[in-house]
């Protein structure tokens, strides 16, 4: 199996605020459509999220996501898709997904790019240096 870090295009920031996404689509999974699930983050970047999660989500699922970052005492809304799907404990139902974030209307997706392009600090931001 390739690692999704040969994949990776932009840095990557330990994490593990916690956010919830929402299914608006799943084609392979329609019963989905509608769940809001809680997350955990374990890495972001600038244009994607791996987050850990207790139930399978399809490949090419469209999701919104409200991510609270206590770092910088914000929430955030963003639209991403589904890359990939690893079960990572098969007894306990965990998966890890990895996230594209999508630039669309009316999300925080410019606001979210600010924290990786020196807009803001991210000296508190990254909790394993």
């Amino acid at each position: 199996m390739q690692e999704e870090t040969d994949r990776r295009r932009h840095a990557r920031l330990q994490r593990d605020d916690q956010l919830f996404i929402q299914v608006l689509a799943a084609s392979e999974s329609p019963s989905l459509v509608g769940a809001t699930i809680l997350c955990q983050t374990l890495d972001v970047s600038s244009s994607g999220i791996k987050i850990e999660v207790d139930q399978e989500v399809p490949v090419n699922s469209e999701i919104d996501l409200w991510i609270d970052v206590r770092a910088c005492a914000r929430k955030f809304f963003l639209n991403g898709l589904i890359k990939w799907c690893y079960e990572q404990n098969a007894d306990m139902d965990q998966f890890q997904l990895g996230i594209e974030l999508l630039n669309m209307p009316f999300s925080d997706f410019v606001k979210w790019q600010e924290l990786f392009d020196g807009n803001e600090s991210l000296s508190h931001f990254d909790q394993k240096k």
